[in-house]
């Protein structure tokens, strides 16, 4: 069909994508629009709206609309007779840089004719031919092109009209791309508008489309970088504000390669992606924090889970599916994401990067004197001491927990930090004991040659959240008290390495024997793991007889790993079950407890209620006094 039989189909990429700004050309709300030509503010002409119903930018920060008051109104008038359907158009580009406003710019977009440039929008139909004639009017001088039906391609999972077209016009500028240029930053008013249009496209299609148009328009709009002075340069508004999630497919460690790994990364409770994807992605770093989920709706409350590279050997273009790089997602992690397992190089998910507060070159030093004395880390474990400045940084108080990352390593601790005053309070520094920063792979710098070989400077960042189980935490302290005071315990951090094969599935860790002696326990008696406020309990066991195991080191299982969310590397806290030891001991004094408890009853031959209760409190007593003693001994083997 021609255009003799109606308009043609419009595609809207900028102020058009929003319905009440389309109607606006052909049905003036008030103010009019023209006062912002005429050298009032948009401020002036939209007032700012609180968004009611579903919001699928909410997670974005996106939490006002620019509307005039009548526009709605207007738009429900046609809201029947007219469609917009979010689309993409290829061989086109889309720039901030139409200083036709007062203040700031507002989009333009130039044809390339390369197949590889391409912006999103919306096809306009259903206008009439004085609403067509209205709406061209409006976009002068923009000039009217028309494109073959060929270069549109609709989102997946929304009505697509039923077009009886085989072309579309777009507006665009009759400026060549390489004269493409400015030195303002956008309106941001202009570019609130355009996010209350692709909100609006979410109430209509959903929040799973509006957040794809939303992360599209980001990745394919260009403007100037806020540090540039040169009026030709521009960058994506993804590349300028970072956060975009990028989308990964998921295999199995075993489908790739052994080139791709090294000792630690393929047993790490992580995402592994290439080194390229690190390279175009300035938000995105080895070991960083993301958000990953099986589908834009659920991104925002996604997994938190960590990423690191695969090995510099490993050859990221023969790993690519329908253009997205594949990602190597342990079988466990990939249950918790919610992919299906039994359909491999099939499944793709969303990696968002996250901000999270971090404080980098943070000199480690030893832990002073008057620190060690004022802190029992036998009971307490290991901690660190940063100037107070660092505290308010990360925005964390004393005592409570900071991740400690050795980049160069990958390894991790996650340890309480406190404040502390040092003469050289310019310079950034971290203090740990001895015992954790072997554990790190960390040498004092004063410890190194003069060639400064060696790791001395940590990254500090604000840990994930631990999971909000305040009952089972609460719960966790109040045993741990009881069982210090009557059976009591030292706490021994160590390094996470591979558990042996056979004790997969059989709750056995391996230490040196050493460990037993500092945990107060013997070979086979079992032991409490404790990682980010997560604990499980399995036996100690010494390493296998053709293996020698470093003193700082526990060989876990991933069978133990996985439900705490440990990776090879970490340091983790051992402690001896105090359940375990009191239960062990007791029963043997079970008897004699019994005994006495039989001999005070005889002795008060109680009659009344009182006289019960009375007798009730004095065999508590006195079997609590009778357990302290007989776990005296048990008490020494840990102090």
């Amino acid at each position: 069909m021609d255009a003799s039989d109606g308009p043609l189909p419009l595609f809207g990429y900028g102020s058009l994508i929003l319905p009440t700004s389309l109607v606006s050309r052909f049905e003036e709300p008030d103010p009019p629009l023209n006062a912002a030509f005429n050298g009032s503010s948009l401020d002036e002409v939209y007032d700012v709206w609180s968004i009611e119903g579903e919001n699928p930018l909410a997670s974005e920060g996106v939490d006002r609309i620019y509307l005039r008051s009548s526009e709605l109104d207007i738009w429900e008038k046609y809201s029947d007779q007219i469609q917009l359907v979010p689309a993409k158009i290829s061989g086109f580009r889309r720039y901030y840089s139409n200083e036709c406003l007062p203040e700031g710019t507002m989009l333009e977009v130039v044809r390339t004719g390369n197949p590889d440039d391409w912006i999103n929008g919306v096809v306009i139909q259903g206008l009439s031919q004085d609403q067509y004639e209205a709406v061209t009017e409006s976009e002068r001088p923009l000039r009217r092109q028309t494109v073959d039906r060929e270069l549109l391609d609709y989102y997946e999972n929304i009505p697509v009209p039923d077009l009886e077209y085989d072309r579309v016009e777009i507006f665009v500028s009759e400026n060549d791309p390489s004269e493409i240029g400015t030195t303002r930053r956008r309106n941001h008013v202009y570019h609130h508008r355009l996010l209350t249009g692709i909100i609006l496209l979410g109430q209509r299609f959903g929040s799973d489309v509006a957040k794809r148009f939303y992360y599209d328009f980001r990745r394919t709009t260009y403007e100037k970088p806020p540090d540039s002075s040169d009026p030709r340069e521009f960058n994506t508004i993804s590349e300028n504000e970072g956060g975009d999630p990028v989308p990964v497919v998921v295999e199995t460690i075993g489908h790739f390669g052994d080139a791709s790994f090294n000792d630690m990364n393929k047993y790490r409770n992580a995402i592994l992606l290439p080194k390229e994807l690190f390279d175009e992605r300035d938000d995105l770093a080895p070991f960083d924090y993301v958000r990953v989920a099986h589908d834009w709706e659920s991104l925002s409350k996604g997994e938190l889970l960590p990423v690191d590279a695969f090995d510099s050997s490993h050859d990221a273009g023969a790993y690519r599916t329908n253009g997205c790089y594949e990602a190597g997602v342990r079988t466990s992690l990939q249950e918790r994401i919610g992919v299906e397992i039994d359909t491999p190089g099939t499944e793709t998910i969303l990696i968002q990067p996250t901000d999270r507060t971090s404080i980098e070159n943070e000199q480690v030093a030893r832990i002073s004197n008057i620190e060690m004395e004022s802190r029992d880390f036998l009971t307490h474990g290991p901690c660190c001491y940063i100037h107070p400045d660092d505290l308010d940084t990360l925005q964390i108080g004393e005592g409570d927990d900071i991740e400690i990352l050795n980049e160069e390593t990958g390894q991790r601790a996650i340890i309480p930090a406190y404040g502390f005053r040092h003469r050289h309070k310019g310079e950034s520094m971290i203090r740990l004991q001895g015992h954790t920063r072997k554990i790190l792979n960390f040498e004092p710098r004063d410890n190194l040659g003069g060639d400064d070989e060696g790791t001395y400077s940590a990254t500090l960042r604000t840990p994930p959240p631990r999971e909000s189980r305040k009952l089972r935490r609460y719960w966790q302290e109040v045993t741990r008290l009881i069982g210090r005071f009557f059976v009591d315990y030292s706490q021994v951090p160590l390094r996470v390495t591979v558990g042996e094969d056979r004790d997969e599935g059989r709750k056995i860790i391996r230490a040196d024997e050493t460990v037993m002696g500092l945990l107060g326990i013997k070979q086979d008696e079992k032991v409490v793991i404790s990682w980010r406020g997560r604990q499980r309990s399995a036996r100690l066991q010494a390493p296998l007889s053709d293996d020698e195991l470093d003193p700082l080191t526990v060989k876990i299982p991933s069978s133990l790993r996985d439900p705490l969310n440990l990776s090879v590397g970490d340091l983790v806290n051992i402690r001896r079950d105090m359940k375990y030891t009191f239960g062990k001991k007791i029963t043997i004094s079970l008897f004699s407890i019994l005994a006495v408890s039989v001999g005070v009853i005889n002795a008060f031959s109680p009659t009344t209620l009182s006289a019960y209760l009375t007798v009730f409190v004095v065999i508590v007593l006195i079997s609590t006094v009778a357990v302290w003693f007989v776990l005296w001994p048990e008490r020494q083997k840990c102090r």
